[in-house]
């Protein structure tokens, strides 16, 4: 499957939010709290670019 340079660059995006995301649990579960500030904002914006392509402006 060959994707357009635009899908493939928001694919990568997603995809490095998502690894950036699971980091901060693991960092997170061991006690750092600036990993769990990190991590809320992280999974409001992940939020955020899920509601966006789902929900797209007018």
């Amino acid at each position: 499957m060959i994707l357009s340079s635009e899908e493939d660059d928001s694919y990568l995006k997603y995809y490095n939010l998502d690894n950036a995301i699971n980091w901060l649990k693991m960092a997170a579960s061991h006690g750092y709290i600036k990993a769990e500030v990190e991590l809320l904002r992280l999974e409001r914006l992940k939020e955020t670019i899920r509601l966006g392509k789902d929900h797209p402006m007018p």
